[in-house]
């Protein structure tokens, strides 16, 4: 029972009953960052507005490249991240793919 944490909510039904009602309420603000084909993204909802994909392209820059009306999947987000990659250019092959998630890897394993 050491470091044992008990919800907010309580336990038992009780608490069930109450994770079950919160998860009714609409997300009003949602932001969350994750890596896609090898390029890091965020998917950013602010209510009442769609859900919109932006790429990460340096610690201090960013730039929108699509959204969705609901919550984009992590398939979805593949088709936004590639068709973003080919229209600017961006697409690469096995090896710039390797290259790349190596660089990647190097910088943020520090």
């Amino acid at each position: 029972m050491l470091h044992q944490v008990i919800s907010d909510f309580g336990f038992g039904r009780a608490k069930q009953e109450a994770e079950e009602f919160v998860e009714l309420f609409e997300k009003s603000f949602y932001l969350q960052q994750s890596r896609v084909s090898g390029q890091v993204v965020q998917t950013l909802r602010s209510f009442p507005s769609q859900w919109q994909v932006h790429a990460i392209l340096s610690d201090t820059e960013n730039t929108y490249i699509g959204c969705k009306q609901s919550k984009p999947t992590y398939k979805e987000m593949e088709q936004i991240v590639g068709d973003w990659k080919r229209e600017t250019g961006q697409e690469q092959d096995l090896l710039g793919k390797l290259t790349s998630e190596l660089q990647w890897l190097r910088k943020n394993s520090q």
